[in-house]
């Protein structure tokens, strides 16, 4: 098991700091450059000027800064292009490869240069609060239409539900933990063979110690975690993954088990916490990485429920009579709001889950609700209670603990355990960008031209 690492001394909360240069006049002149790039107007873009831009690790810097990390572990192949403005907020950005070896990834944007200025003009370390953005955004709208921005799969959602939400929190992006990426001859072996397994789990602890000693790098403090690996998930995925035909059960079975270490590492290191996105799951033997035990203390399940008013106090008591949670009770810790119905045409409420758009200009609701899209919520709930109740605590297991039991008090004798398990942090404001005043309680609504 990983090993307790001295704490350093906490930062004081963020104070948010005026931008460089006057806001109004940097949303006047990003706006004038798109508008003069009419290249992109029809359905040809040959002739149009295109710029490449690397992502780099050593243009990290940001204002404010709480100096506590958030790793984002989710397919990232590459960058989004809703990245572009918060590059500078991105610390590191890391892939596996052979034998559980970290290295640095690498990602390209290429994008018009015109949007690239533009967008450049919003990338200082101090923060630009992206709701004073929005007639930037609609020019974008109006002078790229069906631009492609390479947004498409996972990790684009997740990191666009998370950039804005916490803004004073350094980004270190993980391209996922998947033992076929750090040992595929073993882990797609199906000989069943004693030296295989034994070589396969030496494969994930290693990987695993990288891990801890990446989050110990860059001060990472929480981890938002919306994947997993169950029996199910690695017989689904075998072809994909090997080229071949699912082996034996009991093959399979011994995958699943050399994982333990990652897991290990995900939900027990000291002094870091997870969200995790819950899973329906038919118990400890086909997911024992999704069962609420003692090894994963530093771990919270998040599943969801999606209803226009939910008449929860902010700790969670009131009208839990008709929620329509997702999954069962007992798969998930903690059920928070989405504020948008599940069903077209996805009406929202005032406070509704939150994603940049993909300009990372606007805001704009979530559609189809998943857990892997309300665990970037129950992680943001994290930080508010962090720097909302606890700033100037030293950040170890206790505070952990005490976090958690915040976002699940003891204020609900009907419920499990006595339990506030539905929370609505969107309707009370508990986010860090509502918080330190970069983002209104209530959504005015979306960006003309979206």
């Amino acid at each position: 098991m990983p090993t307790p690492t001295p704490s350093p001394t906490p930062t004081s909360t963020p104070i948010p700091q005026p931008p460089r240069g006057p806001l109004a006049e940097r949303i006047t002149a990003a706006r004038a450059e798109m508008q003069a790039d009419t290249c992109f107007q029809g359905g040809v873009t040959t002739g149009c000027s295109f710029t490449e831009q690397p992502y780099r690790p050593g243009d990290f810097a940001m204002d404010p800064n709480s100096n506590e990390a958030v790793l984002v572990i989710d397919d990232f192949p590459r960058l989004p292009g809703a990245a572009i403005r918060f590059r500078k907020r991105i610390k590191n950005y890391y892939r596996f490869g052979t034998a559980g070896a970290l290295a640095n990834a690498t990602s390209t944007w290429r994008v018009p240069t015109s949007l690239w200025k533009a967008l450049d003009r919003f990338a200082y370390p101090e923060y630009d609060p992206t709701e004073q953005l929005r007639a930037v955004a609609e020019m974008a709208y109006r002078m790229y239409p069906g631009l492609n921005l390479d947004n498409v799969g996972h990790g684009a959602t997740v990191f666009r539900l998370i950039a804005d939400t916490n803004p004073a929190q350094p980004l270190v992006l993980l391209d996922k933990i998947d033992l076929v990426d750090v040992a595929r001859a073993d882990y797609c072996d199906i000989s069943g063979s004693a030296a295989v397994q034994t070589r396969l789990t030496a494969a994930a602890q290693t990987t695993a110690d990288n891990l801890v000693a990446m989050m110990r790098a860059n001060n990472v403090r929480y981890v938002n975690y919306s994947a997993g690996h169950s029996y199910e998930v690695i017989r689904d995925s075998w072809a994909t993954d090997c080229g071949a035909a699912a082996p034996a059960e009991a093959v399979l079975r011994d995958k699943l088990a050399a994982y333990a270490p990652i897991y290990a590492a995900l939900f027990g290191t000291p002094g870091v916490m997870t969200a995790h996105a819950a899973v329906e799951n038919d118990g400890l033997v086909n997911a024992p990485y999704d069962q609420k035990v003692a090894q994963y203390y530093n771990r919270l399940r998040a599943g969801y429920f999606a209803v226009l008013d939910s008449n929860l106090d902010e700790v969670g008591r009131g009208g839990i009579g008709g929620f329509p949670i997702w999954p069962a009770r007992a798969d998930a810790d903690v059920f928070l709001n989405t504020g948008v119905e599940p069903q077209r045409p996805f009406q929202w409420n005032t406070t509704p889950l939150l994603q940049l758009d993909g300009f990372g200009l606007a805001l704009e609701p979530i559609t189809t609700p998943t857990t892997s899209w309300v665990t970037p919520l129950l992680l943001a709930r994290l930080i508010n209670i962090r720097f909302g109740t606890f700033p100037s605590r030293s950040f170890d297991d206790a505070l952990i603990a005490d976090i958690f039991d915040k976002v699940i008090p003891t204020s609900c004798p009907t419920q499990m355990n006595g339990r506030c398990a539905y929370q609505d942090p969107a309707l009370h404001g508990q986010l860090e960008a509502v918080r330190l005043g970069y983002r209104p309680r209530e959504y005015p609504g979306p960006v003309i031209g979206n």
